[in-house]
């Protein structure tokens, strides 16, 4: 089962979502129930990933198109893993997802972030960022923010670069020189600490659906690239695992875990990695 709980003015809304049934318990009654009610009901055959898209969309457009506030600026999602490990562990993990660095309302989520993780603990910086953004400089102040909160870890923070298929790598991995020059951009001179991690995000949750995407577009790029990301005999076969940058024995023991797993989907689109990094951690 999928949840969705937000605030709407001094009133909370719960939606609980089966694969043919959902339930709203909320004491509103106005054009936001409605509409959510309709839409969920026009779903009843679609898949919950599907029904819990467009819930965010409709409270989203929602808060757009009202008097700014209305809605809970924290939105919870109560949502199971699927395959992969941790659809394994018996941890629980709670993601918390703000903004980009450079949003101009990013202050404020950074407000809500702290309030939301107040009497937390172990948590993780993980920042995601593309290739290309590596060095960009408007992550100054979010870094010296995250430094200061007692909630994160940040011995063990992690850099994630998605997208990485789509980027100018050098097809025989990083050389040393070239590790030199990334590590002297922004954002990895800033947060370095547990490594940087390449990914493809669409690879990844591609092995983890089947290639059932909500949207066409993620589905199409799935289907023209799982090959190189399967056939080891192929002329572009990718393990983007190996242009993680770290220590050299982490380096090793993540490429030994890696080269183990029997699905080489999920583990050459990065994911594995990052995934059993957060796991070890959990375990800790």
């Amino acid at each position: 089962r999928t949840e969705i709980c937000f605030g709407y003015l001094e009133n909370e809304v719960r939606i609980s979502l089966l694969p043919d049934s959902f339930r709203i318990d909320s004491e509103i009654d106005n054009k936001l129930m409605e509409k959510l009610n309709e839409t969920l009901t026009e779903l009843a055959q679609e898949s919950i990933y599907k029904k819990l898209k467009e819930i965010l969309e409709i409270v989203n457009e929602f808060e757009r198109d009202m008097e700014e506030g209305c809605i809970s600026d924290l939105i919870e999602i109560n949502v199971p893993f699927q395959r992969g490990i941790w659809n394994e562990t018996e941890n629980q993990f709670v993601i918390f997802d703000t903004p980009g660095s450079n949003s101009a309302s990013n202050f404020n989520h950074f407000e809500v972030l702290k309030k939301a993780m107040e009497g937390l603990t172990n948590g993780i910086p993980i920042f995601v960022t593309k290739y290309d953004q590596l060095d960009t400089t408007d992550n100054e102040k979010l870094f010296e923010e995250i430094n200061g909160m007692k909630e994160l870890d940040n011995r063990f923070a992690m850099i994630v670069v998605n997208k990485a298929d789509t980027s100018s790598l050098p097809k025989e991995g990083f050389s040393d020189r070239d590790r030199r020059e990334i590590m002297k951009q922004a954002v990895p001179k800033k947060m370095f600490s547990n490594g940087i991690y390449f990914v493809s995000s669409i690879m990844g949750l591609g092995f983890k659906n089947d290639g059932n995407f909500i949207d066409d577009y993620s589905a199409e790029i799935f289907e023209d690239n799982k090959e190189k990301y399967f056939n080891s005999q192929s002329r572009f076969y990718k393990t983007l695992y190996n242009y993680n940058i770290m220590p050299e024995q982490l380096k090793k023991n993540m490429v030994e875990h890696a080269l183990e797993s029997k699905d080489l989907i999920f583990a050459n689109s990065g994911l594995y990695s990052v995934e059993s990094e957060i796991q070890m951690f959990a375990n800790k």
